[in-house]
């Protein structure tokens, strides 16, 4: 619970909504809120078909109780990793009932990096994640019950998951599914039973999905049907133009991923034991939902880490799991020390990362006398580490881990702003819009400045010629225009509107009489 109030209270107190994703994402929800269009999502005057609503609903239901406020949706991921965490302590208690791994394993979860890192974001795969747990944790009610109603319960999950994010949400759950008889031999159910049970689930899941699918496909034509229900599945299982990436990619994504826990030797003494007790069920069963999901994600050619989310609850319940089988008191260790020291030492390089290809100019702003921060944390460890009981040392290695990403994230944010930071030239846009200015875009808009001055007008996407074309048919407008550090245009060329450093680039906006006067303004700018 500490770790999770941690990792949610401090990135709300941290940052704001993060460009693309977080951002696109509440523009999305607020464009569907003003057009009233609460089947068929919009982003900048188009049907939005990249991801199924239920982010969006969700969204929607929390402005409907406390009005359009930029926080709610920031809270919505929080509120389903605590749900998470819970389902996990739940699903550790029914496998292991007489032991410590329903204590643990929660604990283990929300220190995990990536999920803490995520717990705090508006993104999809913490609600996928929570609901993957609410049908595995029917499932091994059914295997225990042996009865149907369970499987209604994991049908309705499913159903709820593929409108978060698609079809591929199966994969964790029909591996533990289709796996039962290997990891519940101890108590077999009624083999006939179990797989018609399943199918009833998967029946279920399509009947959600498809209830708001059908309508949906009505209201926004075949092509957005064609393309929600059809494309979306078949491009991510077969090729992917956004995130293409060799079948090995995850292997070296996976332990920064279960950081600190992939670099913890109890956790590796821990793992090694797992070949003693791979006839206990929990153990078959959480090897089941990880591995075959784990493989086929890995065939999947779009891969980014965080598809990999919904796993890592499986991966907290075999550690917990195992390190019952460790010695109970485990000795003090340099671990979080050392990471805090480093953590301070690369801070204090930081200004010299610069020199380094790609490195974003902002990096050398960072205040030095923030590693102080590391060092007094570093300190503190030294002094509270002592030999304990696994279990307490995870609960110190996990809020200490949070504490250090918290506080890396501060000094990070601190020193990148404006670059991450959208309010400023969304207002800018805001006040252009609302004095009928028409707005255009060059290259790639994805509703980056939508959301904060509650834009009703779309900005046009420009590419290549058609962005001078726009600007003399709009000789009164504002175009809105990034640029590559190195490529910015000259002070003396023209004055800008307004200027920003945009995560690694730089944003400006310009008067379009000013770029029908001196096109080489778009010279760099990204197209």
């Amino acid at each position: 619970m500490v770790c999770w109030l941690l990792a949610s209270l401090g990135s709300l107190a941290v940052r704001p909504l993060i460009p693309v994703d977080e951002t696109r994402y509440a523009a999305v929800a607020w464009e569907m809120v003003w057009r009233h269009s609460y089947w068929v999502p919009y982003l900048n005057g188009h049907i939005y078909a990249e991801k199924p609503p239920m982010l969006f609903w969700l969204i929607q239901i929390g402005w409907r109780l406390f009005g359009i406020v930029d926080w709610w949706p920031r809270l919505v991921g929080p509120l389903f990793a605590l749900l998470s965490l819970l389902l996990t302590r739940r699903i550790a208690r029914r496998l292991w009932p007489e032991r410590n791994a329903q204590f643990v394993a929660p604990v283990i979860l929300a220190g995990t990096l990536y999920w803490a890192l995520f717990t705090g974001a508006v993104m999809l795969d913490v609600i996928l994640s929570a609901l993957v747990l609410v049908a595995i944790a029917a499932l091994i009610d059914a295997w225990r019950s042996a009865r149907l109603a369970p499987f209604l319960i994991a049908g309705v999950a499913l159903g709820l998951a593929a409108l978060t994010k698609g079809p591929v949400v199966l994969l964790p759950v029909a591996g533990v599914a289709l796996a039962a008889p290997w990891w519940a031999s101890d108590r077999s159910p009624s083999w006939g039973a179990w797989y018609f049970g399943f199918i009833l689930a998967i029946v279920v899941a399509f009947v959600v999905g498809f209830a708001w699918l059908i309508p949906a496909g009505l209201k926004g034509g075949a092509a957005y049907w064609k393309a929600i229900g059809l494309h979306q599945t078949a491009d991510s299982l077969s090729r992917s133009f956004q995130h293409p990436r060799p079948i090995w990619w995850y292997l070296p994504v996976v332990p920064l991923m279960l950081f600190p826990w992939s670099l913890w030797p109890p956790v590796w003494r821990a793992v090694s034991r797992i070949r003693q007790i791979g006839g206990d069920p929990g153990v078959r069963l959480c090897l089941a939902w990880a591995v075959p999901a784990f493989v086929a994600l890995s065939l999947i050619s779009a891969k980014q880490p965080h598809y990999l989310l919904p796993l890592l609850p499986a991966f907290a319940l075999l550690v917990a799991r195992a390190l019952d089988e460790v010695p109970r008191r485990v000795a003090s260790h340099w671990f979080l020390p050392g990471l805090l020291l480093l953590t301070g030492v690369a801070w204090l390089l930081m200004p010299f990362a610069t020199r380094l290809h790609g490195i974003a100019a902002w990096v050398a702003t960072a205040p030095p006398m923030f590693a102080a921060v590391f060092f007094v944390l570093a300190a503190a460890a030294i002094v509270l580490a002592r030999p304990a009981a696994a279990a307490a040392h995870v609960r110190v290695l996990a809020i200490g881990s949070v504490v250090w990403m918290l506080a890396l994230g501060y000094g990070l944010f601190e020193a990148s702003w404006p670059a991450f930071d959208v309010r400023p030239i969304a207002a800018e846009v805001g006040k252009l819009a609302a004095q009928g200015t028409a707005l255009g875009h060059a290259g790639s808009y994805n509703g980056e400045y939508h959301f904060y001055p509650r834009l009703k007008v779309e900005i046009a996407e420009l590419r290549g010629g058609d962005i001078l074309d726009w600007v003399r048919a709009h000789p009164d407008g504002a175009l809105i225009a990034g640029y590559a550090p190195d490529r910015v245009p000259p002070p003396g060329a023209a004055a800008p509107i307004y200027s920003q450093p945009f995560r690694t680039d730089d944003v400006m906006i310009w008067h379009n009489r000013d770029v029908i006067a001196n096109p080489s303004l778009l010279n760099g700018a990204h197209q």
